[in-house]
């Protein structure tokens, strides 16, 4: 069927922007993005090997905000909340993974579908196309000294990450089954 909203997605052929640029035009970037050495945009690798490019411009934003009702240019205001939302419905980041991506699965050879796409965002992968999908909005951003704030904010929550989860499995390893299970015996019977 064909979709009035998202470009390429039942198309019969190429429609134009309000200010004229074809939708192929967006396609040609996504294409220079994965093939260019110099500054290349954020990528990702799924699960089953393939190089997926994030290209973010008005158009994508406002492709994402129609199709899911969520705004990509906010989500990262008020300390990443939104971006936060985002990451914690890994349903939902698919699906705007799968908009972004949505003609470069169309030219692959075979392509891939929604279902095919959805399943291969598994594991490192989800991690990998979320970190890819903040670089995208962070070079969207149109000063250069808020690009840098956000990339540095970014960096720096992932580092907070990594050191809750290092503190998490310190706490893990100091747990001791047999005495856990004498405590819980010992509630029970008394």
């Amino acid at each position: 069927p064909k979709h009035p909203l998202l470009p390429g997605v039942g198309a019969a052929q190429p429609r134009t922007s309000r200010r004229g640029w074809a939708f192929s035009d967006r396609q040609q970037v996504e294409q220079q993005a994965t093939d260019t050495e110099v500054a290349p945009m954020p990528q990702f690798i799924d699960a089953k090997g393939r190089k997926w490019a994030i290209v973010i411009d008005v158009n994508a934003i406002r492709y994402v905000r129609l199709a899911t009702k969520v705004n990509l240019y906010a989500a990262l205001n008020d300390g990443f909340k939104g971006m936060a939302e985002l990451l914690a419905d890994p349903v939902m980041l698919c699906d705007v993974l799968w908009i972004l991506c949505k003609s470069q699965a169309d030219k692959m050879s075979p392509s891939v579908t929604e279902e095919q796409f959805g399943a291969s965002l598994v594991g490192d992968a989800i991690i990998n196309a979320a970190d890819a999908l903040v670089g995208g909005l962070v070079d969207f951003f149109p000063n250069e000294k808020a690009r840098t704030n956000l990339a540095e904010a970014w960096a720096k929550n992932k580092e907070m990450q990594g050191l809750m989860l290092e503190a998490g499995g310190e706490e893990l390893k100091k747990i001791d089954p047999a005495k856990e299970v004498s405590k819980m015996v010992a509630r029970l019977s008394g």
